[in-house]
Order: structure tokens, then C-alpha cells, then sequence
């Protein structure tokens, strides 16, 4: 499996939008919106990319970020804030964090499995991964 690093400069390479790494400040004000809100907190190896990586993704898949950021067209990705708010406290929002989207699909941190999902539009799991670098890997391999 490609690394995440490849990918990323790969996607430089290409085009994509591909914010700086997030701030300890940024991680820190993002994670006490969420709260407040009554969504959990950032799991720890997506804290860790956008701490370490990039601040967001867009390249024909999505992450959201701490922060909106302009893509290389001319939209604008919404923070994990507000994707979530926008979600709305739905079922099965009350066990994880929205993490970003596909085309056709979701990325969502189930809190009760400790799993990275990737779910249909209707919230039906379609593939889960351990770790947050596997859902990355595979959604850019195979969907982007």
C-alpha cells in the first residue's frame, strides 16, 4: 500500500487543494467547537494528519480540516465544525465525527468500533478501516 506522503505529493502534483498542516492552536479550538457542540472529539491518527500532513484534503475525495479552505476550482470546503453541524444529531451521528466525503459516500469515525468508515448516502456502512491512513489509502486508490 502507497503512504500517505506519496499520495499527498502525488495529489500536489495533480492539482489538488491541500491546505498546511493545522496549527496545535487551530487542532485546539476545532476540538473545543466540537465539544461544545456534542460531537467527540478528533480521533487521534486523523488529529495526528492534520497536525503533521496537510490541514484538509480535496482531489476528488474529501477531509475536512479545522478551517474552510478554497479548492483549486472555485468552491470552498467547510471545517469538520460545520460539516458535522450540518449532519444534524441523526442516530448514527450520536456514535462518531463526520471526517469528510466522496461523490457518493461519506468518511465517518465511529466512535463505538474505534473504526474509519466509508458509508453510502442512505448511512449504510460500506467498507471500515483500523486506521485512518487505510481509509485514506484506499479511498484515494479507488475513488478519487
Amino acid at each position: 500500500m502507497k503512504e500517505i506522503d506519496e499520495l499527498l505529493e502525488l495529489s500536489r502534483k495533480r492539482g489538488a487543494a491541500i491546505p498546511p498542516p493545522a496549527s496545535a492552536e487551530d487542532l485546539k479550538q476545532c476540538s473545543k467547537d466540537l465539544a461544545a457542540k456534542g460531537f467527540p472529539r478528533i480521533p487521534q491518527r486523523y488529529f495526528a494528519f492534520l497536525r503533521t500532513k496537510c490541514n484538509g484534503f480535496d482531489h476528488g475525495i474529501t477531509f475536512y480540516g479545522t478551517k474552510p479552505f478554497h479548492t483549486n476550482g472555485s468552491g470552498l470546503v467547510q471545517d469538520l465544525v460545520t460539516a458535522n453541524e450540518q449532519s444534524g444529531h441523526s442516530d448514527y451521528m450520536k456514535h462518531g465525527l463526520l471526517i469528510g466525503r466522496g461523490w457518493d459516500y461519506k468518511y465517518f469515525y465511529n466512535t463505538k468500533n474505534g473504526l474509519y468508515e466509508t458509508r453510502d448516502m442512505l448511512n449504510y456502512v460500506q467498507e471500515e478501516h483500523a486506521t485512518f491512513k487505510e481509509l485514506f489509502c484506499w479511498e484515494w486508490l479507488n475513488r478519487r
